[in-house]
């Protein structure tokens, strides 16, 4: 079996492929966090292949014994993982809001951003983890349009979340433990990426820094980011899709279930949402 994980930016996924690596799963090699490089370590953009294209892909991995691949981004054509029955996907999703402040944290904190303010941060017209209503973007793939109605955009990306054997919301305590009990994996305690520097981290970034003559970022490693009311209310207003896409989520019993609509039948299982 196959372990497909849709790793969101800032929700998790760190987490999850040193999960995988401490369970024994086998990765790609080469691979990059556990997205699948080429021989010349590019990223393999599987999320932009045709169905042949990425069954032809699982193909050669499940061969060569493969079996954890991550995708971070971009989702791939989950129709084609939903029909193969070597195949399961699995996915963390993190509320939207902490998760946008969560990544504008870490990219300011390690130098990945030059943006001193969450509002200047957003909307990068080529970073796509900046984007506002990031979750439904993504999900809807190729269906996502700017000027469509909201309603649209939504059920779009809940039609491909469905799809989704494992969808497990990390703002609950024990998401981890509910994780690795449906993987059948141990919950290793492991390192992650965090937004929060701790004190080794941030002496070894500020040293870095300096030797790189990067002042400006080894000040900024000193100021902590708090996020006023007045950026809450503009995030808030900005993922109104997303906002909504994750309460469904919560909402959800669980099992995700699209009325009038089922799965393909040479694949009868069922997507389901752990709130942990």
């Amino acid at each position: 079996m196959l372990t497909w994980f849709l790793h969101f930016h800032k929700a998790g996924g760190t987490t999850v492929v040193a999960l995988a690596r401490r369970n024994g799963e086998v990765l790609h090699n080469p691979n990059l966090n556990g997205c699948p490089l080429s021989a010349d370590r590019k990223v393999l953009r599987l999320w932009e292949r045709s169905p042949r294209g990425l069954n032809s892909y699982l193909d050669e991995a499940i061969a060569s014994r493969v079996t954890f691949v991550t995708s971070e981004w971009g989702v791939p054509d989950l129709e084609v993982l939903a029909q193969r029955p070597d195949v399961r996907v699995v996915t963390v999703v993190r509320d939207p809001i902490k998760r946008i402040i969560s990544n504008f944290k870490f990219d300011r904190q390690y130098g990945y951003s030059e943006w001193h303010s969450l509002a200047a941060w957003t909307d990068h017209p080529v970073k796509t983890h900046t984007f506002s209503n990031y979750y439904t973007r993504m999900l809807a793939r190729d269906a996502w349009r700017d000027d469509a109605p909201a309603e649209e955009m939504v059920a779009a990306a809940w039609r491909n979340l469905a799809l989704v054997d494992h969808t497990v919301l990390m703002d609950q305590q024990d998401w981890v433990t509910t994780l690795c009990k449906r993987l059948g994996w141990y919950p290793y305690e492991v390192h992650e990426n965090r937004s929060n520097l701790a004190i080794g981290d941030s002496s070894r970034l500020r040293a870095k820094h300096l030797r790189h003559g990067r002042l400006d970022l080894f000040a900024k490693t000193f100021r902590q980011h708090h996020t006023e009311d007045a950026e809450l209310h503009q995030l808030t207003t900005a993922n109104q899709l997303d906002i909504e896409l994750y309460e469904q989520l919560r909402s959800a019993s669980r099992e995700i279930r699209l009325v009038g609509e089922q799965r393909p039948a040479s694949k009868p299982r069922r997507a389901t949402v752990y709130r942990a």
